[in-house]
């Protein structure tokens, strides 16, 4: 019996073709890197790194739609699992350096809402066509 190999997936950056794992595992460990050195080098508050960290994503993602918004559309959902994942990372994070406290639930519900939110205002936009009685105008591009 005949194996195929796994194709990987590679990444192109500058003139080289990395794989993905790679370079994945490089800015997994980069972000941590900074996270650490922003809360315990500059004592950086919690809070300012995760509205930093969701307005970066934001900015990177706005830029792709400018880019590309038939690749913005085409990966909308890994976007927004993205989105949603650094947010889960953050509040993980928070707990375990003790930066938030579970017993403090208005604040995660206020966190929370405001994930749900900017994911409806920003990513599902284009989706939501009437709200009530209000009918939306959808944008074509």
């Amino acid at each position: 019996m005949v194996e195929k190999k796994k194709e990987e997936m590679k990444v192109k950056i500058f003139n080289w073709y990395i794989s993905f794992e790679w370079v994945f595992l490089s800015v997994v460990i980069l972000l941590a890197i900074t996270v650490s050195i922003l809360l315990y080098g500059f004592n950086v508050p919690f809070m300012n790194i995760l509205f930093g960290g969701f307005a970066l994503l934001l900015l990177v993602v706005l830029a792709y739609y400018w880019m590309n918004s038939r690749g913005y559309y085409n990966n909308l959902g890994r976007i927004r699992r993205t989105f949603y994942t650094l947010y889960f990372i953050f509040m993980i994070v928070g707990f375990i350096s003790e930066n938030i406290d579970y017993n403090n639930w208005e604040i995660l519900l206020q966190l929370s809402a405001l994930v749900v939110f900017v994911d409806l205002a920003v990513f599902q936009n284009p989706n939501i066509l009437k709200i009530w009685n209000t009918e939306l105008k959808q944008d074509d591009e």
